[in-house]
């Protein structure tokens, strides 16, 4: 659903099965902003913050938090996305904010 939202929002969107994959994945790309979920196999989308912020290179990427539980704040996410309220517009309105 996130990749449809992204569609003309993102020039290109990296999908990964797992945290080693989305690491290697950000590491290699740079990506302008990172979309996970916290339920991640391979470890938990905490972790791949954590990895994330201990690259300088890739410490300074807005990571956006997507999950369908009530979380509030994560520690070391730019945002947090409710799944229930993931929409196209609330998606470009946070990618234009976050990459700003």
């Amino acid at each position: 659903m996130l990749r449809e939202h992204l569609a003309g929002i993102a020039g290109t969107v990296h999908e990964a099965a797992d945290v080693r994959s989305a690491l290697a994945i950000a590491t290699r790309e740079h990506p302008s902003v990172i979309f996970l979920d916290l339920r991640m196999p391979g470890g938990d989308g905490g972790e791949l913050i954590a990895a994330l912020a201990a690259v300088p290179e890739l410490a300074g990427i807005p990571v956006v938090v997507v999950t369908g539980a009530d979380v509030g704040h994560v520690p070391g996410a730019t945002a947090v996305l409710g799944k229930p309220t993931l929409s196209r517009r609330v998606v470009a309105d946070l990618v234009a904010r976050v990459t700003a």
